[in-house]
This record gives structure tokens, sequence and C-alpha cells, in this order.
């Protein structure tokens, strides 16, 4: 579990980071992502929800979101399998089931 929240800070800050570098895909808007903490709060943002304060004015910022999202929908899933793993397996009440074991 601690691997997985591990890993989900690190793809906040990796795609942090390419939006950070590739701020010319995107149109300007109300977060800047010249600065850091405005590409962290984007990643963060985009991670959580699906953004809305940037609009991509290239192909190249709408791949880049579609590949962040894609990447936070499979964290989400792997958090829920996760946690479903950790759920007892619970008793029958068939007699025959019973029986069986």
């Amino acid at each position: 579990m601690i691997l997985l929240v591990q890993n989900y800070v690190e793809v906040v800050f990796w795609f942090a980071f390419f939006y950070r570098t590739f701020s010319y895909l995107f149109a300007p808007g109300a977060v800047s992502l010249d600065s850091f903490w405005g590409a962290i709060y984007y990643s963060l943002r985009t991670m959580t929800t699906f953004g809305g304060d940037l609009t991509p004015n290239q192909t190249g910022g709408v791949i880049l979101i579609v590949a962040h999202t894609a990447v936070a929908l499979i964290m989400v899933i792997l958090v829920l399998a996760s946690f479903v793993s950790y759920v007892p397996k619970p008793e029958t009440l068939d007699r025959t089931e019973r029986s069986v074991e």
C-alpha cells in the first residue's frame, strides 16, 4: 500500500515535469505551467479529476493529458484492487458448500 502511494506521488511529479517542460503546448490560462507549483497543481488536479484549468493548443498537449489520465485510471484500479484483496471471504450459508470443504 505504501508503494502505491509512493508511485502515485511519483507520477504526479513526473507529469508535473512534463507539463513544465512542454508548457508551450497549452494556451495560457488560470494556472501558469512555467512555475514549479503551477505544474504540480495541474498534475495533481489531472490525477484526481480531469483538469480543466488549461486548454491544450496543440496535439502534443492533448496526448500528454490523455496519457496522464490513462495512468491515473490505472493507478485508481490498482488501489481499488489492493483494497478488495484485503476484504475477507464471506462464509457460506449453503450446507452443501460447507460439506465439500
